[in-house]
């Protein structure tokens, strides 16, 4: 039992310190990240500024856009600029990234996400709203409203309709190996569909750091615990850590910051597996009855 635990033991840190090589990776990417990226619609009368945290933080609506677009176009032309804008600075962050060895295989590119069709939304009591799409977002906007809303309150009821800020969801309060094995494939599988918006230099170094984290995480996953107990505050911490690589991915321009959570989730993990694995609940037993036995 003694060797056993010592392999796993090992094992968790030689993984952990994979991960924790993808983290400054990311990191390098990171400081590429631009102070504003700004994109624009085809028009040229919407205009989207994202800062280096991937929040957006102007947007710019020229004051006859109505003479370029029809109310009902407006929705749309959000969509593109900030897709631009997203393009941009996620651009710039993968093309820091250290690229791939060479005579490594290269993940396979996944399949572009489809197109998202959006309903026409006509409730004036929602003029704005905001969707998951296959750039990030799709800003669905009321076309009676726009049409006679002052352009000030349309910009900024927009503006505040795309920020996103970064909150994100409860902790998990229990996970189960079985659920976190579910979730960590889930996620996975967001982070490189997200990569098919990248242009295809760019998706290698991307594919190759989501991977490596993947591969680690889901190796650490299927080594030997003590018991469920031993193991369930990590599972737990990693599904609210995965949970929370799901809210970002669904950011505009969220990738950079989705895939460092993902890293990080994987060396938390790691430790948190190695840490319960040098405390199995036998020997904590085995204390009690010797102490028992004592009194």
């Amino acid at each position: 039992m003694s060797s056993r635990r010592e392999t796993t033991t090992s094992t968790l840190r030689r993984l952990g310190a994979d991960a924790e090589t993808v983290v400054s990776d990311l990191a390098t990417g990171r400081a590429a990240l631009p102070r504003l990226a700004m994109g624009s619609d085809d028009e040229g009368v919407v205009h989207v500024g994202i800062d280096r945290e991937g929040d957006v933080v102007r947007l710019d609506l020229d004051a006859h856009w109505r003479d370029a677009l029809p109310p009902a176009r407006l929705g749309a032309a959000v969509t593109d600029a900030l897709a631009r804008a997203a393009e941009i600075r996620t651009g710039d962050w993968a093309s820091a990234l250290p690229r791939p060895d060479a005579a490594s295989p290269v993940p396979p590119t996944p399949p572009a996400a489809g197109p998202l069709v959006v309903p026409a939304d006509g409730d004036t009591s929602r003029p704005v709203a905001v969707a998951p799409g296959p750039a990030g977002c799709v800003v669905r906007i009321a076309p009676g409203w726009a049409a006679d809303a002052d352009g000030d309150a349309v910009r900024d009821a927009v503006l505040a309709a795309v920020r996103t800020a970064v909150v994100g969801p409860a902790p998990v309060a229990t996970a189960g190996l079985g659920d976190v094995v579910a979730l960590q494939g889930v996620v996975h599988d967001a982070l490189a569909a997200a990569t098919a918006a990248l242009p295809p230099f760019m998706r290698p170094s991307v594919l190759a750091a989501v991977d490596r984290v993947h591969d680690a995480t889901t190796t650490a996953l299927a080594l030997p615990v003590s018991s469920q107990a031993v193991a369930g505050p990590a599972l737990r911490d990693h599904a609210s850590a995965l949970r929370r690589c799901l809210h970002l991915v669904d950011r505009p321009a969220g990738l950079p910051e989705a895939a460092a959570a993902w890293a990080e989730a994987g060396v938390a993990l790691t430790e948190g597996l190695a840490r319960a694995r040098s405390r199995p609940p036998v020997l904590g037993r085995l204390g009690r009855r010797l102490l028992r036995a004592a009194g």
